[in-house]
């Protein structure tokens, strides 16, 4: 799942991060890699949907990604942590959940039938 999906402010979470971004080009933000000590930004990340490379260590991932390998979240940990950090105004978890779910009813075989047991029923 990317942050896009859950329709966060890819800055706002970035910024909740301590991503110190250092100029910006269209959709992408260059930055101070937060993965490891540097003087010039080897870090971009597409603040559209949060796609990102350290282009030192040739590493690639989603925001989700990041949150992970900087707060050493699960990754539903993660999802909750972003959805959180990245909230466009009153929007909560399950405002989220149910705009990806189209407001139905998870099945066990639904890919996000694990939000319900992690933030309760939707």
């Amino acid at each position: 799942m990317r942050a896009a999906d859950l329709d966060v402010d890819v800055e706002a979470v970035l910024e909740a991060l301590g991503v110190e971004v250092v100029e910006t080009r269209g959709a992408w933000a260059d930055a101070l890699c937060p993965l490891h000590h540097e003087g010039d930004p080897s870090f971009a990340v597409n603040t559209e949907h949060g796609g990102w490379i350290c282009r030192h260590g040739d590493v690639t991932g989603q925001l989700v990604d990041l949150v992970m390998r900087l707060k050493s979240l699960s990754r539903a940990e993660a999802l909750k942590w972003a959805a959180k950090a990245g909230a466009h105004g009153d929007t909560s978890v399950d405002e989220l959940i149910n705009r990806l779910t189209g407001w139905k009813k998870l099945t066990e075989d639904d890919p996000l039938a694990w939000t319900e047991s992690f933030y309760g029923e939707c």
